[in-house]
């Protein structure tokens, strides 16, 4: 199940993390697959996720970024891809982000909030995609 996006994954702080149920320490992927991680099938190319962050004014490929994990230690992040949304309504820069990722054909944010599985809807749409959670459920635009 795991892909290379996985190990970006595992050392994003949980910045976004929301206690709703069913999202804490949960990554959100948008994906054209029937279930994100299936080997093949429809993808998002790298091409259209560059592209979608040339045209939204809100997403801004960072490709290193420093955040602060839960014991308000300092972590860069390095990811080609990885892209900040600067109008995330709790956004502190170098301190919480909201972060997305291409990987393996989707796109990936750890454990956001609902403000960004909404915000995640829209770049879904924008793909002709769905998002889904690490077990494959699916939401819709009230994330």
């Amino acid at each position: 199940m795991a892909g290379p996006g996985a190990a970006l994954s595992d050392r994003i702080p949980k910045v976004g993390a929301s206690s709703e149920q069913g999202f804490l320490g949960n990554d959100v992927h948008i994906t054209r697959k029937d279930i994100w991680y299936a080997e093949g099938g429809p993808s998002i190319s790298r091409a259209e996720w560059f592209h979608l962050i040339s045209r939204d004014p809100s997403l801004q490929l960072a490709r290193d970024v420093i955040v602060e994990n839960a014991q308000g230690e300092k972590v860069s992040l390095q990811e080609p891809t990885l892209t900040v949304w600067l109008e995330w309504p709790h956004r502190v820069e170098g301190r919480a982000e909201a972060l997305f990722w291409h990987s393996d054909g989707n796109v990936s944010a750890k454990a956001p909030d609902l403000d960004t599985r909404c915000k995640m809807y829209v770049i879904a749409a924008a793909f002709q995609a769905q998002l889904q959670n690490d077990q494959g459920e699916v939401y819709g635009a009230r994330g």
